[in-house]
């Protein structure tokens, strides 16, 4: 690829689970230990997508979609119509991004986009994208892999960005001589109620040492502080104290310290047994720290 930036990368959300089996996997051979289950707090079509894989190594794994996507109509304007280059920070930014370049500039499928980690980029790549460079995970790094290969006077990057994320990615691009401003392009919106599959886990799942109820994994703040209100509502915040939090980033794992109640904000709870953060923001190494519970940062409850 010519122009101010090389090395591109090379390289439907299914339906909701039924029936109690369904609801609590289980993946053991006779008279093997029951295996605790995995919780996946993640938007959907991610949830499912990140159960799959927690089931591919033997795991019962639960996909707890507690936020959707719904895609916003955000105006175009003068800075869209100049955007030379585009960052997106979730599959959802890079699916919603390609839908307005479908309706409004096809041109833009041949732009550069830089992606926050290799799942966006895997989900940029899908939805037509053909110029990818993939960050390490996190928006710090997704930051500093524009700045490092975007030249200042290179024309404007557009953030594909979801209505919650703000102006940060932008601001810090700007205060590096870089053109760059926010695209809101969709929102999230929380479930009504804690997902049956959730709730009958939480209820059901064997108590014993510290923590040996199961795992919540939380791959996101926004999508844990859902999960947290729903639990609340349920009335199950008790619960909690039996499992171990595991967080894709410690970002997230600071949003556990907060416990949305209904209209209210409690300190210090939830209180999980235990808690973890995964060595590294991708599903590899959420499979690592849930699979030993050693390979991230482990953190007391």
């Amino acid at each position: 690829m010519s122009g101010p930036m090389s090395g591109p990368m090379s390289g439907p959300m299914s339906g909701p689970m039924s029936g109690p089996a369904a609801e609590i996997p289980q993946h053991n051979e006779p008279g093997a230990p029951i295996a605790r289950p995995v919780l996946v707090i993640r938007s959907a079509p991610g949830a499912q997508t990140s159960a799959r894989r927690f089931r591919a190594h033997g795991m019962a794994a639960i996909a707890c979609p507690v936020l959707r996507a719904r895609a916003l109509a955000t105006p175009a304007s003068d800075a869209t119509s100049r955007a030379k280059a585009f960052a997106v920070t979730s599959p959802h930014g890079a699916r919603f991004l390609a839908a307005r370049a479908a309706e409004e500039n096809p041109a833009w499928f041949g732009c550069p986009v830089f992606a926050v980690g290799a799942a966006t980029a895997r989900a940029a790549a899908r939805a037509g994208f053909s110029h990818i460079e993939a960050g390490d995970g996190d928006s710090a790094a997704l930051a500093s892999l524009v700045i490092g290969l975007w030249q200042p006077g290179s024309g404007l990057i557009l953030h594909a960005a979801g209505l919650a994320a703000g102006e940060d990615l932008a601001r810090e691009l700007t205060a590096s001589g870089l053109e760059a401003k926010a695209w809101p392009l969709y929102a999230m919106e929380r479930a009504t109620k804690l997902p049956r599959a959730a709730h009958l886990a939480l209820t059901r799942a064997p108590v014993g040492p510290a923590g040996s109820a199961g795992i919540i994994a939380f791959y996101s703040a926004e999508a844990a502080t859902a999960f947290l209100a729903l639990v609340a509502e349920a009335g199950l915040t008790a619960r909690l104290r039996d499992w171990t939090a595991l967080s894709l980033s410690p970002r997230i794992h600071a949003a556990l310290a907060f416990a949305p109640a209904p209209n209210l904000l409690r300190p210090a709870i939830p209180e999980f047994a235990r808690t973890l953060i995964a060595a590294r923001p991708d599903d590899a190494a959420m499979l690592a720290a849930a699979t030993s519970g050693e390979d991230g940062e482990s953190l007391p409850a």
